[in-house]
This record gives structure tokens, sequence and C-alpha cells, in this order.
């Protein structure tokens, strides 16, 4: 059993519970563990592609305009880091679920051949931006 969050629940028993009896066993552990971290890496990618994209500017030289654009913005920054999150708490079960595969006995070369093939079954959508270059 994984422990996620350090809450006391195991990761088996967070999936079950929020994914209406999802449990993670030997035979489906890398299939839960691929499906996860490509999610994680696609949201990833969206948000490193487009997060600096996304502001708006003041529409005016009124004295509303630039208030609002402010306000707008923070709700934007709020989304984005709820995305990111989001993105870094699919890697981070992904994470906790390759240490389980690893105490049903599959190894990193496994691991690893399993997550390939998962994403040559299941290539990026076109509109999926290519990871983006340099560190993360």
């Amino acid at each position: 059993m994984t422990n996620i969050g350090g809450g006391g629940a195991s990761f088996e028993a967070a999936l079950s519970s929020d994914l209406g009896g999802l449990a993670v066993t030997p035979d489906n552990v890398l299939r839960v563990h691929n499906a996860l971290k490509a999610e994680a890496v696609r949201l990833g990618n969206l948000m490193l592609a487009y997060a600096p994209m996304l502001h708006v500017g003041e529409c005016g030289s009124d004295p509303v305009s630039g208030p609002a654009a402010d306000q707008f913005n923070t709700k934007i920054r709020a989304l984005v880091d709820q995305c990111t999150g989001y993105a870094k708490a699919l890697d981070d079960a992904a994470t906790a679920l390759g240490r389980t595969a690893r105490t049903y006995g599959h190894n990193e070369a496994q691991i690893a051949a399993s997550f390939d093939a998962f994403q040559r079954s299941h290539p990026a959508s076109p509109t999926t931006p290519a990871p983006a270059a340099g560190p993360r």
C-alpha cells in the first residue's frame, strides 16, 4: 500500500474512494500509473505552453479598465496555479504508483517500457503542445 499526502490513507484507498471503487492491483498498477503520468505530462505541457499568454490588458484609459484587468489577471493566475497544482498532484500520484509497482515486483525498465508503450498507443492530440525545452 502506498501512502500519499501523509494523511494515513493509502493511495489505493484514495483511488477507491474517489474513483468509484477502482482498486490498484499487481495486474493494473502499470496501466493506472501510465494514465495518471500521461495526463500529468499533457496538462503540465499545456500549462507551460499557454499559461504565460493567459492575461488581459486594459481595455481603455478609463478609471475602471486598469483595476478590472488587475482583478481578471488575479483570477487567471489563481486558475493557472490550480491547474499547475493539479498536474503536480497527478505526477505525485503516478510517482506513488511507480513505487507501488516496484513493491509488486516491477523494475524500472518494465515501468519505463510500459509507459513508452502506453504513449505509443495513446498519442497526444494535435492540439497538445510538445514538451517545453529546459528543466521543469
